[in-house]
């Protein structure tokens, strides 16, 4: 859903989408990622170098196909996975058959935790962690997002404009 388009769970209420991410697949594991794409290509590159025989040209095929099976699943869990922001709530979506989603409004934002490792800082993604009054661990928690300061700010602003028009009403 791009940026702006409205959001509805109800007929009666519509909210604004602030911004929806997926954990990035590269920029969070990218050894992992290079990894996966040498054991793709590699032995079938190597199969051709090498001239191999038939037997190594099915050893060779395997660890393609493992490869690709890796990336595919790696896939289909960061596409099944999203962190969406609209101006009333964070909410976090998991799953693609079996689905799971975990919401927290803003004015019920106690905590957010961002955290990034030396590597996730350098290619701008993290970890990011919020949690409720009403729980005392932390209620959504997303690896690997990209820009997680971003978020951060975009959520503690609209915990100050609850806060205020809490206070004013």
């Amino acid at each position: 859903m791009p940026q702006g388009k409205l959001m509805s769970d109800d007929k009666t209420h519509d909210e604004k989408l602030l911004l929806a991410r997926n954990p990035a697949m590269f920029r969070n594991h990218p050894f992992y990622y290079i990894g996966c794409l040498i054991l793709i290509v590699g032995p079938i590159v190597a199969k051709f170098v090498l001239s191999a025989g038939e037997i190594l040209s099915y050893i060779f095929y395997g660890l393609t196909a493992l490869g690709a099976l890796i990336l595919f699943f790696w896939w289909v869990q960061v596409k099944g996975t999203r962190l969406t922001l609209t101006d009333e709530r964070i909410v976090l979506r998991t799953g693609i058959l079996s689905k799971q989603t975990t919401e927290v409004y803003h004015a019920d934002v106690r905590n957010v935790n961002i955290s990034q490792s030396f590597f996730q800082r350098i290619f701008n993604v993290g970890s990011i962690g919020i949690s409720s009054a009403a729980q005392s661990n932390i209620e959504i928690q997303a690896s690997g997002i990209p820009k997680p300061q971003e978020i951060g700010e975009l959520i503690n602003q609209y915990r100050r404009k609850n806060r205020r028009a809490e206070t004013t009403d």
